[in-house]
């Protein structure tokens, strides 16, 4: 049983779409979502991520730093591979030692191996988690509430290069319009 549901979701795309839209209905239905939240799931919900990445460090560094730390272990990565790396960026802080942290949602990265570049990471900033992403973790609704956070002042996000990611296909069985069928 359990390879036929791996091998239907794998053939029927569609489905998968639905199910996509289905989950992030759930999320609004089931809890009090923001609606700057629920766009947000709904746009990165069109891309194709790779990575899934938590970033922390050493030192206290201000905002502006861990950011553009952050962006510079990025531009290595593209530089190294000679391709653009779509990423969706957000900046945390940990309640405690109000520590900043990292999350990022990355694609365009088939075939980069990621233990080199967490190595890269731990070895100038500090401390690194990267996963493949996985689209059922929920990690796209995870990150978002950061846009609502920002809006509040106690977030920060950051988007860059979408333009260059796969988009996910969106046609869940187009209806023919009036055009389509005078021809």
């Amino acid at each position: 049983m359990f390879k036929y549901t791996q091998v239907y979701k794998q053939v029927n795309p569609l489905r998968q779409e639905r199910c996509r839209l289905l989950s992030c209905l759930r999320v609004y239905l089931n809890s009090k979502v923001h609606p700057v939240r629920l766009g947000w799931i709904k746009l990165l919900s069109r891309y194709e991520w790779t990575w899934f990445a938590s970033l922390s460090f050493r030192d206290l560094p201000k905002t502006y730093t861990a950011v553009n730390r952050a962006k510079k272990w990025i531009r290595a990565i593209e530089n190294k591979h000679g391709r653009y790396v779509p990423y969706y960026l957000c900046l945390e802080f940990t309640k405690r030692l109000n520590m900043p942290h990292i999350h990022l949602l990355m694609g365009n990265l088939d075939g980069v191996y990621r233990k080199k570049w967490w190595r890269v990471w731990y070895t100038r900033y500090g401390g690194a988690h990267i996963r493949v992403y996985n689209r059922e973790r929920g990690g796209i609704a995870y990150l978002c509430k950061y846009v609502v956070k920002d809006l509040h002042g106690k977030g920060h996000f950051e988007i860059r290069d979408l333009h260059t990611a796969i988009q996910l296909p969106l046609n869940l069985g187009r209806q023919k319009s009036t055009i389509d069928k005078e021809k």
